[in-house]
Order: structure tokens, then C-alpha cells, then sequence
């Protein structure tokens, strides 16, 4: 007997090339990776989205930004419609490409002070749109 691409599942399991367990293990891997892309797909619709609600003048020109709505900032959660786990993996997606930075906010001698993350609990951490260098803003009026 020849394989080809006629050769069923079934042929190939009575010839011993295949077990049951083998094709549920390969059904189990394809919807690993089916359900891996719908998770990815959310995560950047989800990126999109926030984006989109930054620069958008919906928040009145709020500079702070946290998950859920905090002391001095407001919450993506309240205006975007997703799970606080995808919400975050957005946001790291969003700060590692550049477009939000993470600051420490915090009330230092009664005034609302920037900190550097890494001096800052959790819950004091907020996201900014990501400011434009000096070096970037020149290289763009340059090429305009």
C-alpha cells in the first residue's frame, strides 16, 4: 500500500503509523493555536482601541492613565469593554512599542509628582502617551 493524499486518518491508524492519542493530541495543539490567535487578535484590537481613546478628546485632555480608574487618572476599563488580563497585555504591547511610558504618581510634599517606576508601589504606577524626543521632533520637521 502507497500514502497519498487520499489515505484517510483511519488507514493510517490501522497501519500503525498513527494512535488515537496521537490524533487527540494533534486535535489539542490545533485548538491551542486556534484559540492562541483569537487571544492575540483581542490583545491588539485592544491596543487599537486604546490608542484610539488617548488621542481622542473623549477624556478631556487627561495625562493619566491606570487599568481601572484611580486617584488622578482614569481608568481604560471604564471606557473600553475587556478583560483586565488583555487590557494589560496591551498595555505592556503598547509600552514596549514605544507609544505609552509607565510613571510612578505620587503626592510627594502635598504636590502630584512623576517618580520613576521603579520607586513606586503597584498601585501607584500610571501610563502617559509616551513623549516625543527632541531628536525625533527635529527629524520630523526636517522630512515635512
Amino acid at each position: 500500500m502507497t500514502i497519498s493524499n487520499q489515505t484517510t486518518l483511519q488507514e493510517l491508524i490501522k497501519l500503525g503509523l498513527f494512535s488515537e492519542a496521537d490524533i487527540e493530541k494533534f486535535n489539542k495543539k490545533l485548538k491551542r493555536a486556534a484559540d492562541s490567535q483569537a487571544r492575540k487578535a483581542l490583545v491588539d484590537g485592544t491596543a487599537s482601541a486604546i490608542k484610539a481613546l488617548v488621542q481622542s478628546e473623549v477624556h478631556n485632555g487627561n495625562k493619566y492613565w491606570s487599568v481601572k480608574t484611580a486617584a488622578h487618572s482614569l481608568g481604560f476599563m471604564s471606557y473600553i469593554q475587556a478583560d483586565r488580563g488583555i487590557v494589560l497585555k496591551a498595555l505592556t504591547q503598547l509600552t514596549e512599542e514605544g507609544f505609552l511610558a509607565k510613571v510612578g504618581l505620587k503626592n510627594v510634599d502635598g504636590q502630584l509628582t512623576e517618580l520613576d517606576r521603579t520607586q513606586v508601589n503597584a498601585f501607584q504606577l500610571r501610563y502617559i502617551v509616551a513623549p516625543v524626543e527632541e531628536a525625533d521632533a527635529a527629524v520630523d520637521k526636517e522630512g515635512s
